[in-house]
């Protein structure tokens, strides 16, 4: 069992580091076992992985990657798991990159450098991936609960998606990939990629 989350800066913060440190935190306090838990920050930016195998983290080159998941296809691409993401962003655009990748898989891709994070998910949205936006900052996990502990999100229901979800159950999901059972929550849709940058998030 393994969780991401992270904190992406717009403006007018410098706090990301303590408060990815809470949202872990939710992590650990609804976990049987003992999670590690590995960090990786930047100016603008932090990732946050959080698990009781070795953390699926990686560097290379210009980019930095926290990953839930697995990847198949890891032994013709080089590399293992978020490694394989570092990989394929170093060689090729993203996120057409991304299309090599054969895995069940949520991913954080960020590069310094550029000041852009991508939130990636595998082409049947296997592993959760949700997202919020504020006016200064948009922040990820993959569970909805890390975003509530963040100042300014709001944990009013979505209570068109939650009357519709229980109608039609689990078909729901496949109408309307990006909502979630809350407001200020959003998913990314399964086989998307979507890039944060100063200007906000866009798929």
């Amino acid at each position: 069992m393994s969780r991401i989350a992270g904190i992406y800066l717009k403006s007018g913060r410098s706090d990301h580091l303590p408060l990815l440190g809470k949202m872990l935190d939710v992590y650990d306090q609804t976990s049987r076992v003992l999670l590690k838990r590995e960090t990786l920050i930047s100016t603008n930016c932090a990732l946050g992985w959080s698990g009781w195998q070795a953390p699926n983290v990686a560097q290379k080159g210009t980019w930095e990657v926290v990953l839930d998941g697995v990847v198949f296809n890891h032994r013709e691409i080089g590399g293992v798991d978020s490694a394989v993401f570092a990989a394929v962003s170093e060689k090729h655009a993203l996120p057409a990159a991304l299309n090599s990748i054969d895995g069940e898989f949520a991913a954080a891709i960020y590069s310094p450098t550029e000041n852009v994070l991508w939130l990636a998910r595998d082409r049947f949205g296997i592993k959760p991936l949700y997202y919020v936006e504020t006016a200064q900052f948009v922040a990820f996990a993959s569970r909805p609960a890390p975003l509530f502990v963040l100042p300014g999100v709001s944990r009013e229901l979505n209570r068109k998606f939650v009357a519709t979800f229980a109608a039609s159950h689990y078909r729901y999901f496949d109408n309307d990939p990006e909502r979630s059972p809350y407001e200020a929550v959003r998913q990314v849709p399964a086989g998307s990629a979507l890039r944060l940058s100063a200007s906000g998030p866009k798929l």
